[in-house]
């Protein structure tokens, strides 16, 4: 933790504030400071474990985040950033034969994607997704957000790029999240980025179950720009 805080000042990476003990909820030791489009960038560890009650087969809860997906103006800026400075390394990139190359999916470890980075209007949040553990629990999920009368946005479906499902959906406040299972697992040793032209039916949904991607359901992802830019939020 010491060792990254010390490499990123070096590198004219602006902390919020030096490795410390969090006061955070879980504890642990770490540090925050701004990418390279202002957004706060937390590291931590020793952050304790909380405890949890078993979730039963069938019940549609998610069992953990699976991935975050960001707005960014300079998407080739702020991909060279996480992998600079964090070791994020490519799995794919989804382009456009008119638009080019439109969002770049980054692994930390052996799952395909953890954090992708959108090409977009300013910076701000594309979707949250969380994995649920199978195709069953999944889709349950999915229709009791529908029976809930959540709006939906894109899905049921399977990408290609990751090859795991989607529901999107718009919570209270406009952000868009994911259900989703089954990401891809790549192996280090034999994977090679796939360069998916997504104007391709099947590249974003390999079922052909969801409803069709267009400009309409595009914008809803957009979101407004982050108020919180080189704005150190409460510790």
């Amino acid at each position: 933790m010491d060792a990254l805080a010390a490499r990123l000042l070096v590198a004219g990476v602006t902390l919020v504030h030096e490795p410390t003990a969090l006061q955070t909820p879980g504890g642990g030791y770490g540090f925050r400071f701004f990418d390279n489009e202002g957004r706060t960038v937390e590291i931590s560890a020793e952050v304790a474990i909380r405890r949890h009650r078993r979730i039963e087969v069938g019940e549609s809860v998610p069992v953990r985040l699976s991935h975050v997906v960001i707005n960014s103006a300079d998407p080739e800026g702020t991909r060279a950033f996480y992998e600079r400075h964090l070791g994020f390394r490519l799995s794919d990139t989804l382009m456009h034969p008119r638009m080019g190359e439109m969002m770049y999916f980054l692994r930390i470890n052996s799952w395909h994607h953890s954090l992708a980075i959108a090409r977009g209007p300013h910076p701000s949040l594309h979707h949250a997704s969380f994995e649920l553990r199978g195709l069953d629990e999944y889709m349950r999920g999915t229709g009791r957000l529908l029976r809930a009368g959540v709006e939906k946005i894109w899905g049921p479906g399977r990408h290609l790029a990751g090859n795991n499902t989607f529901s999107y959906f718009l919570d209270p406040h406009g952000n868009t999240v994911e259900y989703t299972t089954e990401l891809e697992l790549v192996d280090e040793d034999t994977w090679h980025p796939h360069l998916y032209d997504f104007s391709r039916p099947e590249v974003s949904d390999q079922w052909g179950t969801a409803n069709s991607m267009n400009e309409f359901v595009a914008r809803k992802s957009f979101n407004d720009l982050d108020k919180g830019l080189f704005v150190a939020p409460p510790v």
